[in-house]
């Protein structure tokens, strides 16, 4: 497993969410830092940009390492998106 925790940062105005490694807690990764954007789309439709660059460091741990992190970054916009579609679906839920 690698460990991180995110500083993240509401820009509301942007309709965007900025994240960071937090560097204050214990991090198995050098550097990390994205975003992820929402944006009204043609029709009743949403638009989710995400973008993360991350430096997991150098030697023979990472090179072992590397394609699970990379793997898991591109599972994000995935997970988010499923965990929005449920959402909605429990509102809808619960205002019937």
């Amino acid at each position: 497993d690698v460990r991180y925790v995110l500083q993240t940062t509401l820009e509301p105005d942007r309709r965007s969410m900025v994240f960071r490694v937090d560097h204050s807690q214990a991090h198995d990764i050098r550097a990390g830092w994205g975003f992820m954007r929402v944006r009204p789309y043609k029709g009743n439709r949403t638009l989710v940009s995400f973008g993360a660059l991350v430096d997991i460091g150098d030697g023979v741990f990472v090179s072992i390492i590397r394609p699970a992190v990379r793997k898991d970054l591109l599972r994000i916009p995935f997970y988010f998106k499923r965990h929005v579609e449920g959402q909605v679906a429990a509102l809808r839920t619960d205002s019937l």
